[in-house]
């Protein structure tokens, strides 16, 4: 029991001298965090007198006796009142009604911590360069009678009490374990606390696999503490993740200024090395690849209230039970709504129509994607606030930015802002860009039509093509204009990193649908900013190698084109790209029928009609009585009255319609100006007949190659990384059901084609699918002339106009990938020299926590430039390989180190080097066995890192 008081009144006593020793405006901080009222002065109802009204049990006195409040002098009630000490802040009595509201706390929690950031980042910074992660908590040895403050102290594998010290420079209690390694669940009363190494376990695993969530980290490390999961654990572990975040992202800042990196457009202007980093003596000017897309997996249940009802039992609208919380999404990531909004069109559909020279026209690619039709686009959940994000990469999957689609479908003005911000912030010195976008034959049109085209572009050339695979569901002559292999300057890129990129994004999408807005912001951002250093740019000299591998393999094939262009009477490379203008061109002309087969084939038609119904009307009027009544022979009459009835009101119907038909002819022979009606048999009847029978061909040639195409993209879905096990015995039931379909429609075109003048030959199922994939329906179509004997018709024609294109892209991409691999080299080496360079002028000029981050940084920088050397040289022993291994200069002067400093590096690397010479040369003087395989790799290592030092 004396102990027990004891360590109350010492408690009391030590946060009594920390309120004493709080500044005005960090008491004013505290209360605004506790909400006190500034009047406050505590309960005014103090033991003793609770005890003398009789409002509480005496506590057992010391002798065992309870005490009687009317025996009690007045010297025994104070050594009570002492003891017990209920003004404090344990007292049930000094708690006073809480009016918050949740969204009000965290408002309040937020601001707290945000006056304490600066604080907290500075005791992170030296906690961070004079610890390790590897070492548990253990409370520091201060000399003398530290303040003292009791702490639960959650780690990895083990949760204790301990009595931390803070020291007396720390203004915040927060600070002051933060700079010990622990960051708290409260800005004011810190009773628990988490050791940054278990947040920072935490942080990388949950990077590492997106689906694990705080909740599932925090039952785990109950069950290893062996204790049970309580609700409130996730809520402080939560609290201490978010201000560890906080102050990680500060710390980032911090760096940036330092090496110069805080214009809000730096990073996205040296997010890829091999796309931004130009050197000097290049030959071409090579366009910026990019590509973009929407994904709807990224949906967030909009909070709202619960449902009301009027008098009358009408539901009221819900309201938004969104937490007032004013923080945003860390980083330059997102494009903000306002943003966005600024880019809305009234109307998309004007916006995108496609006007040629001397017609109007509807591009046929519109019905066969459901994000370019108007009814999907302005269609969204009432549930969802957030309804996915559109994102933007280039073309080695390095993040650009997101957009947020809010409550509404793929709309045009995420594609703009994004296009927007990327001409914004890549500068003159990217001069042109093409996009690559699932419907980009829709978004071009756009962007040219767009009334802002000029603050769009900023004056640049821009293309917008279609995806080499998302281009196969495209009709022909789209693809003829917009698929990147009939395009210069873009080598073999199929612009497809979206679909890569949202498969693995989409395990996000289980632990933030349910989150706030700020904390689905910080899902994507940190998993964004951590794919791109450790995961994009780690895996970058592999990208590199894999283009290069696939485009040998291309060019490979050289010999088969010469082959088939030598079977095609001496074709020439001129030829091919001559016979694809051809092509367009013929496929231009049945994009529209003529108006005079159009009204020849509807008066056919018409004739057709009217010729059945004449018929049939002249078969009744022969019966004048209709039909005789039979009561003579026994008959009912009645039964005879409803048939003849009946028989009346058929031939009534029948006459209607011969009626309807006849002037449906005359209209039509009005139009065509005819003085004599055609009669079956004639010359224009035949004419007039086979273009009907074309017309039904077209139809059902049609139909067969929507279903196709729609069967093409959900065979592609089913192979998707990340598709469940469900889902893709979902789809594989719906291809079942899909392929019976196109067996049908498969019957009916060759039944139509069998009808034709000219019968066309049935198509075989396998005939059916290789077509979806080359895109070759449009083929089978007609025009005013027959282009089956065309030679770029033709089987081999086309197999060598395909090849020529891939052989010329395939020249393409080696050129540029010379030109990247140089940069990556280029990249590395001025980078590792200039974060050395500042590490040291930092460390130098007396800032050694600043320092030692910018030192952490260069290590996570340099950890995969080994690799990338690795594999780039083994690259370079292949054969066809034609990249230069070393670096170049950078036409951008911003990592130049200074010359002495240069000096002194290059003198420290000869150094380095002669050391390292000379220990190999002793250690193979003194081996009996020398391994010298092993000891010529070690000297190249060493020599390759004191050169690019």
């Amino acid at each position: 029991m004396a102990q027990m008081v004891l360590e109350q009144q010492q408690a009391l006593a030590a946060e009594q001298e920390r309120r004493e020793a709080l500044t005005a405006e960090e008491l004013a901080a505290e209360q605004a965090w506790r909400d006190e009222p500034d009047d406050y002065v505590g309960p005014t109802t103090t033991y003793e007198q609770e005890v003398l009204d009789g409002a509480r049990t005496a506590d057992i006195s010391h002798v065992g006796k309870a005490i009687d409040p009317e025996a009690a002098d007045d010297e025994l009630l104070e050594d009570l009142a002492e003891e017990h000490d209920y003004n404090a802040a344990f007292s049930k009595k000094q708690r006073h009604t809480d009016y918050r509201r949740r969204r009000d706390r965290t408002r309040r929690l937020v601001d707290a911590f945000q006056v304490q950031l600066g604080a907290l980042t500075d005791a992170y910074m030296d906690w961070s360069s004079s610890a390790s992660l590897a070492a548990s908590y253990m409370p520091l040895e201060e000399e003398g009678d530290p303040t003292r403050i009791k702490v639960v102290v959650v780690d990895l594998f083990a949760c204790d009490l301990w009595h931390v010290p803070l020291r007396a420079e720390d203004k915040f209690v927060a600070s002051g374990l933060v700079r010990q390694g622990l960051f708290p669940c409260s800005a004011a009363v810190a009773g628990v606390a988490i050791t940054t190494r278990a947040l920072e376990y935490f942080r990388v695993a949950q990077l590492r696999c997106p689906r694990l969530g705080i909740q599932a980290w925090v039952r785990t490390m109950c069950d290893v503490h062996g204790v049970p999961p309580r609700p409130y654990l996730g809520v402080q572990f939560s609290v201490a993740f978010d201000v560890y975040l906080l102050v990680r992202e500060e710390t980032a800042r911090r760096v940036r200024a330092a090496l110069g990196r805080n214009d809000p457009c730096w990073r996205l202007r040296n997010v890829c090395p091999c796309c931004t980093y130009k050197l000097e003596g290049e030959t071409k000017d090579w366009p910026f690849l990019f590509t973009c897309d929407g994904n709807d997996s990224a949906k967030r249940f909009a909070r709202k209230t619960r449902e009301q009802w009027d008098d009358e039992g009408n539901p009221l609208p819900r309201e938004s039970a969104e937490r007032d919380d004013s923080r945003r999404a860390p980083g330059d990531y997102f494009i903000s709504r306002e943003v966005v909004e600024s880019w809305a069109v009234a109307d998309e559909e004007e916006l995108a129509k496609v006007r040629d020279e001397d017609e109007e026209r509807e591009s046929g690619c519109s019905e066969k994607w459901q994000n370019m039709k108007e009814s999907h686009t302005v269609r969204a959940a009432a549930v969802y606030d957030e309804t996915g994000i559109f994102a933007g990469l280039c073309r080695h999957g390095f993040v650009l930015a997101f957009v947020d689609m809010v409550k509404s479908g793929e709309l045009a003005k995420y594609a703009f802002a994004l296009l927007a911000h990327v001409c914004k912030a890549m500068g003159p010195e990217i001069g042109k860009l093409i996009l690559g976008y699932d419907i980009g034959c829709r978004f071009y049109t756009m962007v040219m039509r767009h009334p802002r085209v000029s603050d769009l572009l900023n004056d640049r050339e821009f293309q917008a093509l279609v995806g080499a695979f998302h281009g196969t569901a495209h009709d022909r002559l789209c693809q003829t204009r917009n698929l990147p292999k009939y395009k210069d300057d873009v080598g073999l890129e199929g612009f497809e990193e979206c679909e890569t990129f949202f498969s693995e994004s989409n395990a996000l999408a289980a632990r933030t649908r349910y989150s706030t807005a700020f904390h689905r912001w910080q899902a994507f951002v940190t998993w964004a900013e951590h794919k791109n250093r450790f995961q994009t740019y780690a895996q970058l000299s592999h990208t590199l190698t894999t283009k290069y591998r696939h485009a040998l393999v291309v060019l490979a094939e050289a010999p088969v084109l010469a082959r088939l262009m030598s079977e095609l009477e001496g074709a020439t490379p001129a030829t091919l790209e001559g016979w694809l203008k051809a092509e367009r061109e013929y496929l231009s002309s049945l994009k529209k029928e003529p108006e005079e087969e159009t009204l020849q084939m509807e008066y056919y038609q018409a004739l057709v009609n009217f010729y059945d119904a004449k018929e049939a009307a002249d078969g009744l009027r022969g019966n004048v009585t209709g039909l005789q009544f039979l009561g003579e022979s026994g008959v009912d009459r009645a039964g005879a009255e409803s048939a003849t009835r009946r028989f009346e009101t058929n031939r009534r119907h029948v006459y209607e319609r011969e009626n309807k038909c006849l002037e449906t002819v005359r209209y039509l022979e009005a139009r065509l100006e005819l003085v004599e009606r055609w009669q079956p048999g004639d010359e224009n009847w035949v004419q007039a007949q086979v273009l009907v029978r074309k017309r039904r061909y077209q139809l059902a040639l049609d139909k067969l190659e929507s279903l196709v195409a729609a069967r093409l993209l959900e065979l592609w879905k089913m192979n998707i990384p990340g598709t469940g096990y469900k889902l893709r015995k979902h789809i594989a039931k719906a291809m079942q059901a899909r392929s019976k379909a196109v067996r049908t429609a498969l019957a009916n075109y060759n039944a139509a084609a069998a009808a034709l003048e000219s019968p066309r030959p049935p198509l075989e199922w396998e005939a059916v699918v290789e077509y979806a994939f080359l895109a070759e329906f449009d083929l089978l179509r007609f025009s005013c002339h027959d282009v089956r004997s065309e030679p770029w018709a033709q089987g081999s024609g086309r197999a060598a106009m395909d090849l020529h294109f891939k052989i010329k892209r395939a020249k393409e991409e080696i050129q540029r990938l010379n030109v990247e691999i140089r940069r990556l080299y280029t990249y590395m080496r001025d980078e590792d020299a200039f974060l050395a360079h500042h590490a040291r002028r930092l460390h130098d000029g007396h800032q050694p926590q600043l320092a030692h981050q910018v030192e952490l940084y260069r290590q996570q920088h340099t950890r995969f430039s080994d690799e990338h050397r690795r594999r780039l040289e083994k690259l370079g022993k292949e054969a066809g390989c034609t990249a230069v291994l070393k670096p170049g200069t950078a036409v951008s002067k911003e990592r130049d180190v200074p010359t002495a400093a240069r000096k002194e590096e290059t003198e420290m690397a000869d150094a380095a080097h002669a050391e390292a010479l000379r220990m190999a040369e002793s250690e193979v003087e003194g081996a009996e066995d020398v391994d010298v395989e092993a000891v010529a790799d070690s000297l190249e290592l060493v020599l390759r890192m004191a050169d690019d030092a």
